[in-house]
């Protein structure tokens, strides 16, 4: 017998936390979140996402212990930006290999977002496309990189078992930095791009760092608000972000591209701290943190997690500039590997850019739908 809580108490909150360590620990490519944030993110704790979003996390519960977990989500800015299809998401989905446990799962998160007037659903987002998404449905070989999902297989026969069906595909492209001088036809657009408008160069700043991050998140907002399901970062989220990075960010990680003075691009990109998350569980405190600190040097692979550049200027080859100068300075830096993700699956020309620079399609996450 399968009975689905609503998560209201302390107790249940840490249940809801520690889940998905119980159901995967003996996966050895999986790796937690980190815990706190999770807990933001989930609705348990103040994060500024949740100021403009509506939540209710469920939990999954047999023989009195927990098996699956869910949370659905209302968030009103998206529906704001994408107005004439309420849709509602799902997230944080976790369950054991059961279908009736998933079946019992999205009907009460499908029977919460109904009460919100929400007719459509869309997941996993935890909690919205700004932050991770998507199911894992090619890559299971491999751990996921810093803040990617990870799932098993069986994942992919639940959802679609119930229902739900592709909206859009996004990819994980990556690439081994020896590689780099063999796209030399990709290096040479790329200098006359920067030639031709005569661009420069700068990584972020540590004595302007938050307002290098806000510059660069609006930068973001500004270049990618025509990609699909777009969601621009409030401006709390902004400040909120660039607080919390700041201990990860490694300034050579980061370009802003100024052209006549206007910074018009910008690229940014973080160590692939996973192994670490792992061997401290998630957990940052009491010494988890000082060990991200203390062990990134040894750190060789990095995620590229965005390249943006204004909508006035793209197709130009603006975007292997910010790319080649990624390359050189990761490699400058004693990087081997590099993850680029998202890429979605409508974002041909990230795409092309990116396979024109000899970099290859590694995983695949899917983001389903369904009428409700």
């Amino acid at each position: 017998m399968i009975e689905i809580v609503e998560v209201q108490n302390r107790q249940q909150q840490n249940s809801f936390l520690d889940l998905p360590e119980q159901l995967h620990s003996g996966d050895p490519n999986w790796v937690p979140r980190i815990r706190a944030s999770e807990k933001e993110l989930s609705g348990f704790a103040k994060h500024p996402f949740n100021d403009s979003a509506r939540s209710s996390a469920f939990l999954a519960v047999m023989n009195n212990q927990p098996v699956g977990r869910i949370v659905a989500i209302n968030n009103q800015i998206h529906n704001k930006t994408h107005p004439g299809k309420p849709t509602g998401f799902i997230g944080f989905y976790e369950s054991a290999n059961d279908p009736e446990i998933a079946k019992a799962l999205f009907e009460a998160a499908f029977d919460w977002l109904r009460t919100e007037d929400l007719h459509w659903v869309r997941g996993p987002v935890s909690p919205s496309m700004n932050y991770e998404a998507g199911l894992l449905i090619k890559g299971f070989d491999k751990p996921p990189t810093f803040m990617m999902p990870y799932n098993p297989a069986y994942y992919v026969d639940q959802w679609e078992e119930c229902g739900f069906r592709k909206t859009q595909d996004m990819f994980a492209f990556r690439g081994d930095l020896s590689m780099y001088d063999s796209a030399t036809k990709a290096w040479a657009i790329a200098d006359q791009a920067a030639t031709r408008f005569g661009a420069t160069f700068r990584r972020i700043d540590n004595r302007r760092f938050l307002e290098d991050v806000k510059t660069f998140l609006r930068l973001y907002n500004l270049a990618s608000a025509s990609t699909w399901g777009f969601l621009p970062f409030s401006e709390n989220e902004i400040q909120f972000l660039a607080k919390e990075l700041r201990h990860l960010i490694i300034p050579e990680l980061t370009s802003f591209m100024m052209v006549d003075g206007k910074t018009i691009g910008a690229t940014f990109g973080l160590l692939d701290y996973s192994p670490i998350i792992k061997s401290i569980r998630g957990r940052l405190f009491p010494f988890g943190f000082l060990k991200i600190l203390f062990s990134r040097r040894r750190i060789k692979k990095s995620r590229c997690m965005s390249i943006n550049v204004l909508p006035e200027y793209q197709k130009w080859g603006l975007g292997l500039c910010l790319l080649n100068r990624y390359l050189k300075q990761g490699s400058a830096n004693g990087i081997k590997d590099v993850e680029f993700s998202y890429v979605l699956e409508s974002n041909h020309l990230a795409a092309s850019t990116l396979t024109n620079a000899g970099v290859e399609k590694e995983k695949i996450y899917r983001v389903y739908e369904k009428s409700i």
